[in-house]
């Protein structure tokens, strides 16, 4: 996601303006029908979704795998006999973590996965 978010086709700068004129023209259309109750309550529904919307254009759902590869690059130019790297993910700050286990094994033209729980 984050790659996409960071293309040409994808520009959440652009779409966060399209969505500020869109809460503007709503909050004109306000103005405009006044004494409307019904579509007042509409455009308010509406100008705070989009605003939901704003929000989460630019938040990222994923986490920042980029860093924790450029980490484990780094500890491999420091020691290039590493052989692999245990990475703990918590989800949840817990005293007794209850996690489950995958193991990937990376080779230069072979990947496999093996997921254990």
């Amino acid at each position: 996601m984050a790659r996409f978010i960071n293309t040409k086709d994808f520009h959440g700068l652009g779409l966060c303006y399209q969505i500020d004129q869109m809460i503007a023209y709503y909050l004109d259309l306000k103005v405009e029908f006044i004494y409307d109750t019904r579509a007042t309550e509409i455009f308010n529904w509406s100008i705070r979704y989009l605003e939901q919307l704003r929000i989460a254009i630019g938040k990222d759902v994923r986490f920042d795998y980029l860093q924790m590869q450029n980490k484990i690059d780094r500890m491999y130019k420091l020691d290039r006999q590493l052989t692999g790297v245990l990475i703990n993910m918590d989800f949840v700050d817990t005293d007794f973590p209850n996690r489950g286990f995958l193991k990937m094994e990376l080779w230069k033209n072979n990947k496999r996965f093996e997921i254990c729980t």
